[in-house]
């Protein structure tokens, strides 16, 4: 995909196997906060901090 962040919806098939859905062009950070207490916005923030120092 070639993008620097992007949503990426799983789907659980037989036997445990996981499955992509879709990918998403932006991740809701917000589900991801309330299904798991991770805050991956901070990262996101460092990250695009690190690309624009370079």
């Amino acid at each position: 995909m070639g993008a620097d962040f992007s949503g990426v919806d799983l789907l659980f098939g037989e036997n445990g196997q996981t499955l992509v859905c879709e990918i998403n062009s932006n991740a809701h950070i917000r589900n991801l906060y309330d299904c798991t207490g991770i805050n991956a916005a901070d990262n996101m923030i460092k990250h695009v901090l690190t690309k624009l120092s370079k």
